[in-house]
């Protein structure tokens, strides 16, 4: 893992790995010049090894005397590389700018979230994939063996995947679900019909829709330990750049 960390006129940047959470944190602090001409901060991200820098979000300054922010960018994939430039904007002009190169994304167990609500599974993780495409074939009297036909654009995954969600402590340790009521919420969000961003620990990534039925066998022994599982689809294509979580 690489922290990136750097102090500009008027902010103070920190780009660094979040195992916990999943993604790559953003932390920015008022650095004591106040400068009244600055608008905004734009954040550009690349691939570390790429060479197209696409915008992922803007951000509103209204407050000069206390100009901050935190936020994680969720479609970061484990074991991948990033650069990012923050640009501090003063109208349409570049006020001052940093670049930040190769911060490594990596943790380990199973993402599911989107801009509002993020969850990590940290134990037991498991997720198995199957490549849907539309094949037919057509038998015909003098052939030994039918004709593939496929004309079809049609190509997606569908999965299960399955593992513990348990809530941390300021020290990032699991803490007892009592009441269920972690687990529950974690069944909310999966169940709420949005769109999601699921990813593993290994680098896999999909925009997913989770089907039907989720599971939870409640553990009897162990308070907590209650591997929820749940089957998905692959909706679209995943937005590289500007899905990015704010945080509160």
């Amino acid at each position: 893992m690489k922290v990136g960390e750097d102090m500009l006129n008027c902010i103070k940047v920190t780009i660094e790995n979040n195992p916990f959470a999943g993604g790559i944190e953003i932390n920015a602090e008022a650095n004591g010049t106040k400068p009244s001409t600055v608008t905004s901060i734009k954040i550009r991200r690349k691939e570390a090894a790429g060479s197209s820098w696409m915008p992922i979000t803007t951000i509103d300054v209204e407050d000069k005397e206390n100009i901050g922010f935190a936020m994680l960018d969720i479609t970061s994939k484990s074991n991948d590389k990033y650069s990012y430039i923050i640009d501090v904007m003063a109208g349409n002009n570049i006020y001052e700018t940093q670049t930040f190169s190769n911060i490594e994304c990596n943790f380990d167990g199973l993402f599911i979230g989107d801009a509002k609500n993020q969850f990590l599974a940290v134990g037991s993780c498991e997720t198995s994939i199957k490549r849907i495409t539309k094949v037919e074939y057509v038998s015909t009297l003098s052939g030994r063996t039918p004709y593939r036909i496929s004309n079809s654009d049609l190509n997606y995954t569908t999965g299960k995947s399955s593992g513990y969600f348990f809530e941390l402590d300021l020290n990032n340790r699991p803490m007892p679900d009592y009441n269920h009521k972690y687990s529950n919420e974690v069944i909310d969000f999966l169940t709420n019909g949005t769109t999601k961003i699921l990813k593993t620990g290994d680098g896999q990534v999909w925009c997913v829709s989770i089907d039907g039925v989720v599971e939870l066998p409640f553990h009897d022994y162990y308070i907590g330990a209650n591997n929820i599982s749940f089957d998905w689809t692959e909706i679209g294509d995943l937005i590289p750049y500007g899905v990015v979580m704010f945080n509160e």
